[in-house]
């Protein structure tokens, strides 16, 4: 039975660096994507404007109005049942704004995660933490799963 327990000791600890590694994203930077995420939020900001007469200024503040549009955006989600490629680009001017917000006072960088040979659009924090704002805002509009946009951003400058 020691002989056992050893065993498996020894293939938990080969097998913990593997599986490790399995999960790990490599990040590229992309400044490009970084020039067209600032073009986004700013869109952003317009369709505040335009369609809420909110006005957002790239302040801390200016998170904590964004709640309610997207509880205004998952209802119509709802009620409408737009398709995702509809919902998308208003998810991805979103969670551009907040990671432009967050870029603004915590720095960091726009790129793309890759990890298995697919690439996913983030941010990467001056600490080296991982951000996808714009899956965040759009899984939030489409199921209104927590933690809402403040909490997030909140949870984002932790990181």
């Amino acid at each position: 039975m020691h002989l056992m327990k050893n065993l498996l000791s020894l293939m938990v600890l080969y097998a913990l660096p593997a599986l490790a590694l399995a999960n790990t994203m490599v990040f590229e930077a992309d400044d490009q994507l970084q020039a067209n995420a600032r073009k986004w939020a700013t869109e952003f900001v317009q369709f505040a404007e335009a369609t809420y007469d909110i006005e957002l200024n790239f302040s801390l503040q200016s998170i904590k109005f964004l709640d309610e549009m997207v509880d205004d955006l998952h209802a119509t989600f709802v009620e409408e049942s737009p398709s995702e490629e509809e919902v998308f680009p208003l998810a991805r001017a979103l969670g551009s704004y907040i990671a432009e917000v967050y870029r603004i006072f915590n720095g960091g960088k726009w790129g793309w995660f890759i990890r298995e040979g697919e690439a996913f659009p983030g941010v990467e924090t001056t600490r080296g933490s991982q951000l996808f704002p714009v899956e965040k805002v759009f899984d939030r509009i489409k199921t209104h799963r927590d933690p809402d946009i403040w909490e997030y951003y909140l949870l984002m400058t932790q990181q």
